[in-house]
C-alpha cells in the first residue's frame, strides 16, 4: 500500500512539475521571455484581445485594475484567432499611447482550434488536464482568467461579467 502510495506521490509531483504555470515562458512584444515564475505570489489576470483591433477601453479598463493592486499582475495576449494581423511595432506604439502598465505579450493563437499552434499559456488556461480546474476555450476580448498566488486557475470570468464580479474574485482568491 505504502509503494502505491508512493507511486501515485512520485507521478502527481512530476505531474504538476509538467504542467505547471509556472514552468511557461512568454515572448515579450521587444522580442525578450519573461518567465511566469516572476509572477509566484502574485494574483494574475490574463486576458486576449483582437490584434487587429485592439479594444482600447477593456485595455484601459486592466490597467486600471493592474495600478489599483501592485499584489496584481496582468498580461494580455493579442489574439490572432480572428484572422487579422497585428504587428509587434503597431502594439507597441498601441501600449505606449495608452500608456499601459501591464505584460502585452506578442501576438499568438490562444483558441483551442489552434491546437499545436496554441499560446502555451492557453494552453494551460483553456485545458483541464494542465490547469487542473477548467476545460474551457477564449471566446471574447470580455473574458478573463484569473490565478492566485499560489498558481491556480480559480476563476473564468465571461463577456457581460459586470466588473464588480472581477473585483469580487480578486478579493476572495481560493486557496490563499
Amino acid at each position: 500500500m505504502k509503494l502505491i502510495l508512493l507511486f501515485f506521490c512520485i507521478g502527481l509531483a512530476r505531474f504538476e512539475g509538467e504542467s505547471s504555470l509556472y514552468n511557461i515562458q512568454l515572448q515579450l512584444l521587444d522580442g525578450t521571455t519573461l518567465s511566469m515564475s516572476s509572477f509566484k505570489g502574485k494574483k494574475i489576470i490574463i486576458a486576449a484581445f483582437n490584434a487587429a483591433c485592439p479594444p482600447k477601453t477593456q485595455l484601459r479598463l486592466l490597467d486600471s485594475i493592474q495600478q489599483s493592486d501592485m499584489e496584481l499582475a496582468v498580461i494580455v495576449i493579442p489574439s490572432l484567432d480572428s484572422g487579422g494581423t497585428g504587428t509587434d511595432q503597431k502594439l507597441k506604439q498601441l501600449r505606449d499611447s495608452l500608456s499601459l502598465h501591464f505584460t502585452v505579450t506578442r501576438p499568438a493563437l490562444v483558441k483551442k482550434a489552434a491546437s499545436t499552434a496554441q499560446n502555451r499559456l492557453f494552453k494551460w488556461l483553456t485545458d483541464a488536464s494542465e490547469n487542473l480546474h477548467f476545460n474551457v476555450d477564449w471566446e471574447s476580448e470580455e473574458q478573463v482568467f484569473v490565478i492566485n498566488g499560489k498558481g491556480t486557475l480559480y476563476a473564468v470570468l465571461g463577456k457581460g461579467a459586470p466588473l464588480s464580479v472581477l473585483q469580487d474574485v480578486l478579493k476572495n482568491p481560493v486557496d490563499e
